[in-house]
């Protein structure tokens, strides 16, 4: 049964996206000079807060989105492509697959038609209606540079458009150049798949880094709605390169690039990445760095015990949200600097958000998970993959790029506007709604209960492999009749969350991963805690034995749930099989 409160945020979403989608400007018009008002919303840093007013002003807390995939694609979360068509899913090679086919001029028509598209004005409405005040925008330099250094004629054009329609609407924009020239890290989302970022190798890449920084910082200079320069995405050394020479690398390069700033633009905060963790961002005092916020990404994402991939598991995500508080609190009194979590996921957790967000908030760390969209998820079947975006479940059509013409790849890019093509994530915009007005209350959490059939507890446990290939597989997790005492093992891997359909059937979702049981009847009717949405072999009928006891019967096959010899659960009785349900407390 859906929640009062998240179906209002899913209806309402659903209304503003409606409103109309206006697209980038093309004339390239310069933005620069305070625009909503005056100054007063201009952002300095004062110790280790963010103020209004040049600092004078109140404390503003960033709580915001990221854009991810608009400016720079990555090809997990994009309609970059049907089937393996790239030697690398890339932006890099998906741009020099178009000119191959095509030429520089109809690449170029291509990939602004896929931009046109993916953030429109009816997106900024639907960020501004949950309450957010900040977008960060990735962007991959190749829109502003050329290969040879120079400055693209009208480069700037999408960052001048984000950056005026953020300003009408009061968001703050925060630039994040997101792919470096020569790439600053190793994977998809430096633009180029790679074991040997270029950019710290090669000086040219650097000097356009820094010509790229300098012509930004000339252009949006005592622009208010720009929140800052968050200067590299995720920097990171080539495999094997020895850790601590990097480290001062990075601090020296990120030292060059305060410096080339400054000269343009005395008074913007610029932001520099702590990444993969902590040991390499140097201490600003050292540097006589001034105005500047710290930021790290926090995820859990291949978590692996005993060789199995765990990272969808409570416990796992838990743990990194408690090391991502504690994380924030730590070096911003080390540093004595504002700290911004400016990536993060805790998967299909609502919990473990509602803990990450409220703890933020109380912290008063500013935050933005990614990202606003992703082309996969299906809110309505209950897919929990669709917390990597706020707006997820993309129905239009997707790229064939070695076979459709010009105009095909144009009219398909085309088809992956938000208002038509995609649906709201209802109990996340949920959550980030509430915490956006910056609540630190936590939400009751969903009542689960433990489940009891012939003395025996039932668990969900990843790191059991008796039979292949459930334990092998992160999404197949085996239900095991094997628990003397509900307590035995961590908590939530005895812990189930009941969800009535609505239809005189159940789901049960696994605390564990937020899976949901399904039976497989292709293999005697095994459950696993594998779905992320609910079809019939999810569904359950709760058949009351009149004793205090209840069989659950598969609508996918009438047979019953109980153990099977081996001690796993399955559907394969013919009969009822007694189960008694034990509610759990929070």
């Amino acid at each position: 049964m859906v929640r009062r409160g998240i179906l209002t945020v899913c209806l309402s979403l659903a209304a503003w996206l409606g409103l109309g989608a206006a697209v980038p400007k093309a004339d390239g018009a310069q933005v620069a000079g305070p625009v909503n008002g005056g100054g007063h919303r201009f952002l300095k840093v004062v110790g280790t807060e963010i103020r209004e007013a040049s600092g004078t002003g109140k404390t503003v807390v960033w709580r915001g989105t990221n854009l991810g995939g608009w400016l720079l694609q990555e090809a997990w979360m994009t309609p970059m492509m049907s089937g393996q068509e790239l030697p690398q899913a890339d932006e890099w090679h998906l741009r020099a697959l178009l000119a191959e086919r095509f030429g520089e001029a109809t690449r170029d028509r291509l990939v602004s038609a896929f931009q046109d598209t993916w953030i429109q004005e009816a997106d900024l409405d639907a960020i501004q209606a949950l309450g957010l005040n900040l977008v960060r925008v990735p962007f991959l330099y190749m829109d502003l540079l050329a290969e040879d250094g120079s400055l693209k004629a009208g480069g700037t054009r999408r960052l001048d458009w984000i950056i005026e329609a953020c300003g009408r609407r009061g968001l703050y924009v925060l630039l994040d150049l997101h792919g470096a020239p020569g790439c600053q890290n190793r994977w998809d989302n430096s633009g180029r798949i790679n074991a040997d970022p270029q950019l710290w190798k090669a000086p040219r890449f650097q000097d356009m880094t820094v010509k790229l920084w300098t012509a930004l910082a000339k252009r949006y200079k005592g622009n208010p709605t720009v929140a800052g320069y968050d200067l590299l995405n995720e920097p990171d050394k080539a495999e094997g390169a020895d850790e601590a020479a990097f480290a001062a690398q990075l601090n020296a390069f990120y030292d060059r690039l305060y410096r080339a700033i400054r000269a343009e633009d005395p008074d913007h905060i610029l932001v520099m990445e702590a990444f993969p963790g902590w040991q390499r961002l140097g201490d600003p005092a050292a540097f006589h760095w001034t105005n500047v916020v710290y930021q790290f990404h926090s995820y859990a994402m291949q978590a692996k015990v005993g060789g199995v991939d765990v990272s969808q598991v409570w416990t796992v995500q838990r743990d990194m949200v408690e090391r991502l508080l504690a994380d924030a609190q730590a070096h911003r009194t080390k540093f004595q600097v504002p700290i911004f979590v400016g990536e993060f996921c805790v998967f299909g957790f609502e919990d473990l958000w509602a803990r990450a967000l409220a703890g933020l908030n109380r912290l008063g760390i500013s935050w933005a998970p990614w990202t606003w969209k992703v082309a996969f998820g299906d809110p309505e079947r209950g897919d929990a993959a669709g917390f990597w975006g706020l707006m997820c479940h993309d129905t239009g059509s997707w790229p064939r790029l070695t076979q459709d013409d010009a105009a095909t790849l144009e009219a398909r890019w085309r088809s992956h506007d938000t208002a038509t093509h995609f649906s709201p994530n209802p109990a996340w915009t949920a959550l980030i709604q509430r915490y956006a007005s910056g609540a630190t209350d936590l939400p009751p959490r969903p009542e689960a209960v433990r489940l009891q059939v012939r003395g025996r507890f039932v668990g969900a446990n990843p790191l059991a492999v008796p039979f292949a290939p459930f334990g092998t597989q992160r999404d197949l997790v085996p239900l095991l009749v094997d628990r003397d005492h509900a307590a035995d093992g961590p908590a939530d891997w005895t812990a189930f969350t009941l969800r009535e359909l609505g239809d005189g059937t159940l789901a049960l979702q696994a605390r564990l991963n937020a899976r949901y049981l399904r039976a497989n009847l292709e293999v005697a009717g095994r459950l696993t805690a594998s779905s992320t949405q609910v079809g019939p072999p999810e569904r359950f009928r709760r058949v009351d034995l009149g004793d205090g006891t209840f069989a659950l019967q598969t609508l996918a096959n009438g047979k019953y749930v109980g153990p099977d010899a081996q001690g796993a659960l399955a559907a394969e009785s013919p009969v009822p099989i007694p189960f008694t349900l034990h509610p759990l407390h929070p």
